[in-house]
């Protein structure tokens, strides 16, 4: 959501409370006192009240391929990461966080923290569907993906910043945030002595 915010040039300001949205989810936002909750749902509240939309410029088609990658990450590939970060590599995570300043959690805290992420993680992908795959159908799942991905971008120089093919800026706004999970969980891996087997 901040990558689409800061695309679309709109102010903003970030509170680390950890309160869910009524709907228990995040990502979730407050204007003029108007709380909407679920990525979608804030860019719509947001093209509607403020004028921001970023697919101005695209056809029914372009949209299309828009929509169908979006909701291809979204709903699946995200769902790939979250399981290889909090659940298959929770306590290279976890000493992760502790080297990149994790702040001012004890260690005790940060093991606590991790193992109900990792939890929660679980039960949310239980329900979504993709959790009840074996570690290497979500993993064949998650390489399924990138190659997806990877056939649709092509050989793009630049790949995270320029403007490749005529995806949506939305589409790139959700691109740029989860192959910057990627890159974080790749060098996570490789940090700790591990080779990425995806």
């Amino acid at each position: 959501m901040e990558t689409y915010l800061r695309m679309a040039d709109l102010p903003y300001q970030n509170y680390f409370g950890g309160k869910l949205s009524a709907q228990g989810k995040m990502p979730w936002i407050e204007y003029n006192h108007e709380k909407v909750s679920g990525t979608e749902f804030i860019i719509d509240f947001l093209e509607e009240k403020l004028g921001v939309n970023l697919n101005k410029n695209l056809g029914p088609h372009e949209r299309a391929i828009s929509r169908a990658v979006t909701k291809m990450v979204e709903e699946h590939f995200y769902w790939t990461l979250a399981y290889c970060q909090w659940v298959d590599n929770l306590n290279e995570t976890r000493k992760m966080l502790s080297l990149s300043g994790g702040g001012p959690f004890s260690n005790l805290l940060r093991w606590v923290v991790c193992h109900i992420t990792k939890g929660i993680v679980k039960r949310e992908m239980h329900g979504h569907g993709i959790g009840r795959f074996s570690e290497e159908e979500i993993y064949m799942l998650m390489e399924k993906d990138m190659r997806s991905l990877a056939g649709l971008l092509g050989n793009v120089p630049h790949l995270l910043f320029c403007i490749f093919y005529p995806f949506c800026m939305i589409s790139k706004a959700l691109l740029v945030s989860c192959f910057k999970a990627l890159f974080w969980l790749i060098s996570l891996l490789l940090h700790v002595g591990c080779s990425p087997t995806f």
